[in-house]
């Protein structure tokens, strides 16, 4: 049977590489370590550090991010510590003592509180001189396959044999020309041999200490919960006086690793531990035991990493969603379009004001408004001859319905009802409309939606439109209509552009600005703003 330091043994050329790497990548002899002191509730906007001008910073300087890592070895039991580069931010604002650091979208949700950081120009001064690492590793071509191969070997941490060969195949098979190919294909020959001499063997699910003695664990673990239950691991171990530690490696359902937590000894013979109530959502938790006896050899308790004890963790009976955050909305939005500039009445303004509930089932959301829409037209013809155009004013509500039937696929669905005052003479009355229209793309992402409205006596309108989220803070846009309105005439087209500012946290203003015309002697502006009130 395989032991951890047959792994360790046989890992050992890679283990000496990374080692070496991991001093290229860290720090050394620093007066002072700096740090990630608060990160904005979303995680994408301000970070504030605690590196100033006091430590040689300036507006515009870029720093490393580094997370530290912290294991015990399982034989020696001693404290291992050393760190990994995440990625770099650049310092937008730089006080005396702090600055503030905007995160590049790649690192979104990736940086934590404690998180050290440290001014990109010192790493590069402290660079190895050439005839050191720059020999196999060239440091500006082959930071990408550094840093993955970094991330690979912090997964094979704790891992089966088979799972240790399957993450370094994927490392192989997406750098198959990295300077560290022979060692990854001699860890791989390793854990395969260890894999085949486990085959021959048989799996205990206890060693014996000695011929007098058996440590044996009996476990009943809940199988489903629901969100915010206490999930509390607790087993009976005969022989407990045997046992020197007992660990509890637990996961997310999602998560690629565990975290580890040491279980307490309660009574004659009970070990029991609590799973922390930030774990314990949605879709479920994984965990295992292993026991340590007093002659430090690993007992599975209970499950191990490739096989461990699953929890179902639901939403409570009566709730569709415990975070409200982001359901509700109000919004404002005011437009003017004029397809002909020099003279020519022809042209429109409109406003809306509206509330927008997210219901997030498949009725994804609700929304109502009301509106005013006042114009003066005629056809392109009677325009250039002179003729008196007609002025058109319609006063309504709407009720739109958004029917998710996939996260990048909704319809959203609207119907108008208002009081009109129609072209020509006469008293106006109740007037009717429609829309539909269908989103591909994720509803806060890039997105393309294309549909198309009806109002009575105003005319139609088809459109189609692109945004896209690829400047942090910056949403965008880009629209395409082809309408009648105001008077239901001639057809015209209107080219939009809109860009707004996410940066606040309640409040998203937005402006727009474009093209109208109707011929190519009958152009004019379009222009507009809005506003995003969210909670």
């Amino acid at each position: 049977m395989r032991t951890e330091s047959d792994c360790f043994r046989r890992g050992l050329p890679l283990y000496l590489l990374l080692g070496l790497l991991a001093f290229a990548w860290s720090t050394t002899a620093q007066a002072e370590t700096f740090h990630v002191l608060q990160i904005d509730e979303e995680g994408v906007g301000g970070v504030v550090l605690s590196l100033g001008q006091a430590a040689g910073a300036g507006a515009g300087d870029r720093v490393w991010v580094y997370r530290g890592v912290e294991v015990q070895h399982p034989v020696t039991k001693k404290i291992l510590k050393d760190r990994f580069p995440i990625g770099e931010m650049e310092l937008k604002q730089v006080g005396k003592t702090l600055s503030v650091a905007r995160p590049e979208k790649s690192l979104k949700g990736r940086i934590r509180v404690g998180d050290e950081v440290e001014l990109a120009s010192l790493v590069e001064t402290k660079k190895q001189q050439p005839g050191d690492l720059e020999k196999t590793v060239q440091p500006k071509k082959q930071d990408a396959v550094t840093m993955a191969v970094i991330a690979a070997w912090k997964k094979t941490m704790g891992k089966e044999p088979a799972r240790r060969v399957e993450i370094w195949k994927e490392f192989q098979s997406k750098y198959p020309d990295s300077p560290y190919r022979f060692q990854v294909a001699i860890e791989i020959k390793s854990f395969s041999s260890l894999m085949e001499k486990a085959q021959a063997e048989p799996v205990l699910e206890a060693i014996p200490a000695d011929p007098e003695m058996v440590i044996k664990a009996k476990h009943n673990g809940a199988r489903a919960l629901y969100r915010g239950d206490p999930l509390e691991v607790a087993m009976v171990v005969g022989g407990i006086e045997e046992v020197q530690s007992t660990y509890l490696y637990y996961r997310k359902k999602d998560a690629d690793t565990y975290e580890k937590i040491q279980m307490k000894r309660d009574g004659d013979a009970y070990m029991r531990a609590q799973i922390p109530k930030d774990v314990v959502v949605p879709p479920g938790v994984d965990y295992f035991v292993e026991i340590v006896d007093r002659n430090e050899r690993v007992h599975r308790a209970v499950g191990y990493e490739g096989a461990p004890h699953e929890v179902d963790i639901t939403e409570p009976p009566g709730t569709i969603e415990t975070n409200q955050q982001g359901r509700s909305q109000v919004s404002l939005v005011t437009d003017y379009v004029n397809f002909k500039l020099d003279g020519g009445k022809d042209y429109y303004w409109m406003a809306e004001a509206d509330f927008l509930y997210r219901v997030r089932t498949m009725l994804y959301s609700v929304r109502v408004g009301f509106g005013v829409l006042n114009g003066e037209g005629a056809s392109v013809n009677d325009i250039k001859r002179g003729l008196p155009s007609d002025t058109v004013g319609f006063n309504y509500g709407y009720t739109e319905l958004e029917f998710r039937f996939h996260e990048y696929f909704s319809m959203m669905t609207r119907l108008v009802l208002g009081l009109n005052r129609p072209p020509g003479p006469g008293d106006g009355g109740l007037a009717a409309g429609a829309e539909l229209k269908l989103r591909i793309g994720k509803e806060t992402g890039t997105n393309l939606v294309l549909g198309g409205a009806v109002l009575q006596d105003i005319g139609m309108l088809t459109m189609l439109e692109l945004a896209w989220d690829a400047v942090p803070y910056f949403p965008m846009s880009g629209r395409v209509e082809v309408t009648t309105q105001p008077v239901g005439e001639d057809i015209g087209v209107r080219i939009l552009y809109q860009i707004g500012f996410s940066g606040l946290k309640w409040f998203q203003p937005t402006l727009r600005v474009g093209l109208a015309l109707r011929r190519i002697d009958h152009v004019g502006i379009s222009a507009g703003l809005g506003t995003v009130f969210k909670w």
